[in-house]
């Protein structure tokens, strides 16, 4: 019993307190700690399983995604170089599976964010999906294509995105 009340005081000090009034209350804290210790397979099933998330009714879970994309975009984006390949094309097929507005643009601001750092594997990812044959898919292209003016066009090195409220901020 003793190491059990030890291993919880010493969660605590580490991840804080836990208050469960909010889906996402401590995700971020809980990635920046154990985001370390998972693989790049790991990190991008984690991705991956925020994404497909984001596609629930329910906006504590929205939320807690919105939150996982970032804590990972953020913190840990360098560990999923190898993995941007497949991860646009799980969001390139996120995109048809989606149907509110808001959601399908947050699926898009993940994709301009790993956009922002790496962007020949963004660009090779998506001539390597299918070309779009609905309305849903086809809506990422001008805001990648607007993505890539001001990159290039601007003479300040562009703003980077946020996944927020469902809009995305440059």
């Amino acid at each position: 019993m003793p190491i059990k009340a030890e291993l919880h005081q010493r969660y605590k000090k580490c991840l804080g307190t836990y208050e469960p009034t909010r889906a996402c209350e401590n995700i971020c804290t809980i990635i920046k700690e154990l985001g370390q210790f998972l693989t790049p397979d790991q990190m991008t099933d984690l991705l991956l399983v925020a994404v497909e998330n984001l596609r629930e009714h329910h906006e504590d879970i929205n939320e807690a995604s919105r939150a996982i994309l970032n804590a990972i975009l953020k913190n840990f984006k360098h560990s999923l170089k190898t993995k941007v390949p497949e991860i646009v094309g799980r969001l390139h097929f996120q995109l048809s599976t989606i149907s509110h507005p808001h959601k399908r643009q947050e699926v898009m601001m993940a994709l301009c964010l790993l956009a922002h750092d790496f962007l020949e594997e963004v660009t090779t990812g998506l001539l390597n999906c299918q070309l779009p044959l609905d309305r849903y898919r086809t809506s990422q292209w001008p805001g990648y294509s607007k993505f890539l003016s001001l990159r290039f066009l601007s003479p300040l090195p562009p703003e980077k995105p946020q996944i927020g409220s469902g809009y995305l901020v440059m």
